[in-house]
């Protein structure tokens, strides 16, 4: 079976990337992260100044090797990176000058339809590599700005997004 590409790219003042791709079934090693408060990532690379804003906001500074939770903020600054690994095996990256809210992320790996996914990109640009959760619950799966929605439908999305403005172009995934 051919392998399925959906590109996306999404922006709340410039330009975002999410690439989604078939994954590896490293899910099975994590627990169901539906449960309150329960870690849903790892941070794996953090390039300049990074800053995790909780959702009860308290701010600490990014590290490899940091969980993530639902509710959480990743802020960077001008040169600031960072890209967190899921418990689905999805990927994210933030680019400098961003912010990125983690506003849900249900995942379990033995109901996997049942999971939810929902990303605020407040400003700045990300890149989205999905995981199993997106790609098994495509209607469930949602990253906002503040002009535009997207979600997970086989197809190949570029949104631009400028205030005041947005565009889109879509191509169907052979």
């Amino acid at each position: 079976i051919p392998m399925l590409h959906r590109l996306f790219v999404l922006s709340a003042t410039s330009s975002l990337l999410v690439l989604s791709m078939g994954t590896a079934d490293r899910a099975s090693a994590f627990a169901a992260t539906n449960q309150l408060n329960a870690p849903v990532g790892k941070v794996t690379l953090v390039l300049g100044q990074a800053t995790l804003v909780s959702s009860n906001g308290v701010t600490s500074s990014l590290q490899k090797g940091s969980s993530v939770k639902p509710g959480d903020r990743i802020e960077t600054a001008g040169g600031g990176h960072v890209h967190i690994r899921f418990v689905d095996d999805a990927l994210v990256s933030v680019r400098p000058s961003s912010r990125l809210i983690i506003e849900e992320y249900e995942y379990n790996p033995t109901k996997v339809l049942d999971s939810q996914v929902r990303f605020k990109l407040e400003t700045g640009v990300a890149r989205a590599i999905s995981g199993a959760a997106a790609e098994s619950a495509k209607e469930r799966f949602r990253l906002n700005t503040p002009l535009v929605a997207i979600g997970v439908r086989g197809t190949d999305f570029v949104v631009n997004s400028q205030i005041g403005r947005a565009s889109c172009r879509e191509r169907v995934s052979s």
